[in-house]
């Protein structure tokens, strides 16, 4: 889905935010990056997600270690 939005490896997705060199799915976080921006670009992807294929996304259950 990401890929169909226009997101390829090694996108821009914020300040400091891209997508992996090796595919697209996987959030990097670059030089210069802030919390704010890594949060920022996932909420974008969660809104377009939903907005084109009406599908919801949410964070994967953790566990603390």
């Amino acid at each position: 889905m990401i890929q169909q939005l226009g997101h390829r490896p090694d996108s821009p997705l914020g300040p400091g935010i891209w997508c992996s060199t090796l595919r697209a799915l996987t959030v990097v976080a670059r030089e210069n990056a802030t919390a704010i921006a890594f949060a920022d670009a996932l909420a974008g992807l969660v809104t377009d997600v939903e907005t084109t294929f009406g599908i919801r996304l949410s964070p994967e259950p953790t566990t603390p270690h």
